[in-house]
């Protein structure tokens, strides 16, 4: 129901409304959502369908995922889980912008110090809580 809500809300408000704000997309505005589709649909990008299409694949397995540690467990091992996803992410944008020399990923500037003690704090929140 809460992915019904989330589509109606952009199909019939956000996109409208980015459609009518001026912008640097086709056309002069924000974003252009028929040519979106088009380029979805051209013969020429079956990689953006391919990937597009992983990338849900990915999601649906993610909620599933989440929808069995719920039963099987509870709610607090999936928060204890959904807490470890910003620095597992994290965690491999550094990795990627040391393999790749520095052309992907996230280097470690003096701001990673707070982001590091942010991840921290949000952790032991999830062990006294639990």
């Amino acid at each position: 129901i809460e992915a019904g809500w989330g589509m109606l809300l952009m199909l019939f408000i956000a996109l409208p409304i980015a459609a009518l704000a001026p912008g640097d997309d086709v056309g002069g505005c924000f974003e252009n959502s028929r040519d979106s589709l088009v380029i979805f649909f051209s013969p020429d990008n079956p990689l953006l369908r391919m990937m597009i299409s992983a990338y849900l694949l990915a999601m649906r397995f993610y909620s599933l995922g989440a929808i069995f540690v719920t039963f099987y467990l509870d709610g607090l091992w999936r928060s204890i889980t959904e807490s470890f996803i910003p620095l597992t992410l994290w965690f491999f944008s550094l990795l990627l912008f040391y393999f790749s020399d520095g052309a992907h990923g996230e280097a470690w500037t003096r701001q990673s110090w707070l982001q590091l003690a942010g991840t921290a704090i949000l952790l032991v929140g999830v062990a006294i809580y639990s």
